[in-house]
This record gives C-alpha cells, sequence and structure tokens, in this order.
C-alpha cells in the first residue's frame, strides 16, 4: 500500500507541510519495517495506516481533553514537557510531535524513549529527517532513564504517552520521579495519556482503573472515539 498525503485521515484538519511529514513518516516506517521490526509484517501497509489514523485521530480528542485543563495544548506548549515512552516506531510521539508543531513555533521539550537500539536509531533519523524541533532520543526502559533538567528554568507540567503498553500509573508516576528528580520533587503536575484500540465488549472504566492503579473519577478520562479505520480510546489521568 502507498502512502500519499490525501489519504491521511483528518485531512482537513492540518496545513500541507504536516501532511508531508506525516506522509514522509508513513513511508519511513514502511520502509524500514522488516530491517527494524517496527510493527506486523503482516500487511504492514494496512497496520501503518490504522495506527496512524489512531494517533491522528487521538490528538484531536486529546486537545479537548487537555483544553479542559490548561486552555489548549497549543497554548501551554511553552510551559509543558512531553515523553513519549516504549515509543517503538514513534507512535504516537511523532505524530503528535508533528501536528503540534504545525501550531506553534516553540514546541514543547520532548523526548522519545525506546528501550531497543535499532527502533532508537530508527526514531533518532525521524527526528533528523522530518526536522523535529527540541526533540530528543533517549535510550533505555521507562524507570533506568535519565532525562536533562537543566535547560529548565522552572520545574514544568508534563505529558506522559503510551500506546499498548500495560504499565499502571504507579509504574509510570515511578519512572518520571527516577528519570526527573528535581522536577518530580517540585510536583509541578504530571498527565499521563495512553492511546489504545476501542473498549473490548464487556470492558469499563471502573475495570480499566483498577487494572491501571488510575485516580478517582474527577482526575481521570476513558474517552471512546471513531476513526475513519475504526475507533480507539484515550486514557487519561491527571496527577498534581
Amino acid at each position: 500500500m502507498s502512502v500519499f498525503p490525501e489519504e491521511l485521515p483528518g485531512r482537513e484538519r492540518f496545513g500541507p507541510q504536516a501532511a508531508e511529514r506525516l506522509t514522509a513518516y508513513a513511508r519511513e516506517v514502511l520502509r524500514w519495517n522488516r530491517a527494524v521490526n517496527l510493527v506486523s509484517r503482516a500487511k504492514a501497509g494496512e497496520h501503518v495506516a490504522r495506527l496512524l489514523d489512531l494517533c491522528i485521530s487521538g490528538f484531536y480528542v486529546l486537545d479537548t481533553i487537555v483544553a479542559e485543563a490548561w486552555t489548549r495544548w497549543a497554548e501551554a506548549s511553552g510551559t509543558v514537557a512531553y515523553a513519549d515512552i516504549g515509543s517503538g516506531a514513534g507512535l504516537p510521539g511523532i505524530p503528535w510531535r508533528i501536528l503540534v508543531e504545525e501550531r506553534t513555533p516553540a514546541p514543547p521539550v520532548g523526548w522519545l524513549v525506546e528501550p531497543r537500539t535499532r527502533r532508537a536509531w530508527f526514531l533518532a533519523r525521524q527526528i533528523q529527517i522530518l526536522g523535529l524541533r527540541n526533540c530528543r532520543v533517549q535510550g533505555g526502559r521507562w524507570g533506568d532513564v535519565r532525562l536533562e533538567e537543566e535547560n529548565y528554568a522552572q520545574p514544568r507540567p508534563w505529558v506522559v504517552s503510551l500506546m499498548m503498553l500495560a504499565m499502571g500509573d504507579p509504574e509510570v508516576i515511578a519512572g518520571w520521579n527516577s528519570a526527573l528528580p528535581r522536577t518530580a520533587a517540585a510536583r509541578p503536575g504530571l498527565t499521563i495519556v495512553r492511546l489504545r484500540g476501542s473498549l473490548d465488549k464487556g470492558e469499563t472504566e471502573s475495570g480499566i482503573a483498577r487494572a491501571l492503579s488510575l485516580p478517582g473519577p474527577a482526575r481521570r478520562r476513558v474517552v471512546p472515539f471513531e476513526s475513519s479505520r475504526g475507533g480507539g480510546t484515550l486514557i487519561v489521568s491527571f496527577h498534581a
């Protein structure tokens, strides 16, 4: 399957530069998939298209959720930092990064955290060829990595995203405390965002909350959404 800008989901919501970058990224995933093992090799083109659709659609759903806490994602980007943990092929981190950069000339500082060496190489390549600004790769597992803090005049709130990782909030928070001890000690706030496919039959918000040790209902959101190639779910938790 070829990937062209006009085939991208939600194409009417972003400009031509973002479309070109998303298309280039999708082609890179397909180009390097066999060598680096980025996504399933069975019907890889369809798989990449579906994952990209999930990420793009999820971004705009997340935008409305973040708006409730920070006015808007783009307006908060000057003071918010971001990490995509277990980034793998760069999903959702790279598509979200592209869409954020379209909105603001000063995108948030961000990391793509990935323990596997070949995948980390692939992510670094994407940052370079796509021209992603203020974004870097950190090799290692979440919980073992240490992220840079010296450039922060003030500790800033963080958004951490996960895709398809079975990691509860306590483990994510422990990794954040370890990766950024000065920022974490100042308690600037952490928002954990999980992007996954549609809810399974019989799955409930309370069941998900128990499985992932999410905070109470006032500080979490479980939001199913539709997309052009199926559907997905955002699971968002806010920690002070």
